[in-house]
């Protein structure tokens, strides 16, 4: 098996978005994200709430690009090139070809397709170039917008015997799985279109 090697990072494009890797120009969106207590409501981190977070986040995110360790695009409108959300592949385990995908969208794109648009992407991405046999995502079955998202890109969810949420999972969140031949399924069919 190939080791995972993201250099140079893969840029990736949707009808309406440039998937890019994320840079320190970032760091002002990337601190609106990480302290808006609406979209936090979901998630078990506690909210920025000085800019300096946002920049040493950035630096952690780089070195685990680096490091092949896992992949963090923002997504930007084409045409323009500041951040409205997040998408990632982590978790990443090259023994048994699996990743974890997680995204966030400022609230005031969100409704309009683009995580859908970009979602589509990176799984893509996963499995057609990563070769990934699982895309695994948690999600807290209170954000109904995820799970449905999650649902409507072919995710089933998990039995808690099927997965290992591990040291730190959250025990109230559900874990979601696509796999690659339901993958090619819903490619080969056209059912997302």
């Amino acid at each position: 098996m190939n080791q995972f090697k993201f250099t140079p990072f893969p840029v990736l494009e949707t009808e309406r978005l440039v998937l890019r890797k994320i840079c320190h120009k970032d760091a002002h969106e990337i601190f609106k994200i990480r302290s808006d207590e609406d979209l936090a409501r979901y998630l078990d981190r506690p909210l920025y709430t000085r800019f300096e977070e946002a920049d040493n986040f950035i630096n952690k995110l780089l070195a685990g690009i680096s490091n092949n360790e896992w992949l963090y695009w923002v997504l930007t409108l084409k045409g323009e090139d500041k951040c409205i959300g997040t998408i990632c592949l982590w978790k990443i385990s090259q023994r048994y070809r699996r990743a974890e995908v997680g995204f966030e969208l400022m609230t005031e794109y969100q409704r309009k397709g683009f995580m859908s648009e970009a979602l589509e992407a990176v799984i893509g991405y996963g499995f057609d170039d990563l070769e990934l046999n699982y895309i695994d995502g948690e999600v807290d079955p209170n954000n109904i917008a995820s799970v449905n998202l999650m649902v409507h890109h072919g995710f089933r969810k998990l039995a808690p015997e099927e997965y290992d949420p591990g040291e730190d999972g959250n025990p109230s969140t559900l874990m979601y799985r696509l796999s690659e031949p339901v993958y090619q399924r819903i490619k080969a069919d056209g059912s997302l279109k």
